[in-house]
């Protein structure tokens, strides 16, 4: 297992902690996991090549070859056994064989390009590999910039948030964001439609509250008026439910 799979699967360890009591033992897991890495130089690189990479945005094909060799090349001081024997560490702890997301080809390509040693049999695969991560590289990265914008809202951003908010110690994330957690990850439609009719009520009254403080700023008043209108408007959609609650989510937030 690539260690950008574990570190997904620890990730969602510390989140089903959170929403789930019966869980609460995951928590001590990803501990566990935040402290393995800070004691092994190997995991300590993996960590920050894996997220230089998935945040990556070059609008040069130079630039990004560049930097992906940059980055690459942080392995050289280590033996690719010992890069395996690290993360096998890691994945003997993890009862879960199988475990899909969105960013799974990327970390598999970027395993290979970590731990495969290049010769005759591998070279196609190393090649393969570095086109799909240059590729990635290139290709601007998903920005929910307004309550109006019609791109699709990545739910793991909002995963990514609460995981920061864990590693820089804070004692606990908020109650909306358990609740918005545990109703995304829910398979229960009309929990799903409940929350999203509250929200989009509690948005209106934060949206009115602004025009009222800021009803002389033409450019702010226009702004507020087009952000209430989208929200009002907004019904439950199965199928954008997650983008929907997490505009809403971003709104509220930035109202309140």
């Amino acid at each position: 297992m690539n260690f950008g799979t574990i570190k997904n699967i620890y990730a969602k360890f510390l989140i089903d902690s959170y929403i789930n009591e019966s869980k609460a033992n995951n928590k001590k897991k990803y501990k566990e996991f935040i402290k393995n890495i800070s004691e092994s130089p190997i995991l300590r690189t993996q960590f920050v090549v894996y997220k230089n990479i998935e945040n990556g945005h070059f609008d040069s094909e130079v630039s990004a070859v560049e930097y992906l060799r940059e980055n690459i090349s942080l392995f050289n001081d280590f033996n690719k056994k010992d890069i395996i024997k690290e993360n096998e560490k890691l994945s003997r702890k993890i009862k879960v064989k199988s475990f899909n997301y969105e960013l799974k080809q990327l970390h598999e390509s970027l395993n290979d390009l970590i731990v495969l040693e290049k010769k005759a049999e591998t070279i196609n695969k190393i090649h393969d590999s570095f086109e799909y991560v240059k590729k990635w590289l290139l290709s601007p990265k998903k920005v929910n910039e307004s309550i109006n914008n019609t791109k699709p809202v990545d739910a793991n951003k909002f995963l990514d948030i609460v995981t920061k908010k864990y590693n820089e110690k804070y004692s606990n994330i908020t109650e909306e964001e358990k609740k918005v957690l545990k109703t995304i990850l829910s398979k229960d439609d009309k929990e799903k439609e409940t929350l999203l009719k509250d929200m989009v009520k509690e948005s209106i009254t934060l949206i009115n509250n602004s025009l009222k403080q800021f009803g002389d700023n033409l450019e702010i008043k226009a702004k507020l008026l087009e952000a209430k209108d989208v929200v009002y408007n907004l019904g439950y959609n199965k199928e954008t439910f997650k983008q929907d609650i997490l505009k809403v989510y971003e709104l509220k937030t930035n109202l309140s």
